[in-house]
């Protein structure tokens, strides 16, 4: 059987994560969608109500839980 990892979230740092696609994964602390690109750089992604995915930087998110 294959190793578990965690993955820990790059905003609030809490392995409070699940993995929702090939390098994606959500974080429920945050409700951020991020991803690693191939380049090791990860991006970060609002949700939108419809499903759709805005790219934000990491200084906007604590403005979007408001």
């Amino acid at each position: 059987m294959g190793k578990v990892m965690s993955m820990r979230c790059p905003v609030c740092e809490e392995k409070n994560t699940g993995r929702v696609g090939c390098r994606q994964y959500y974080c429920w602390n945050c409700l951020i969608e991020f991803r690693i690109t191939d380049s090791s750089e990860t991006k970060l992604y609002y949700v939108e109500a419809d499903g759709s995915l805005i790219e934000v930087e990491k200084n906007e998110v604590k403005e979007l839980q408001l």
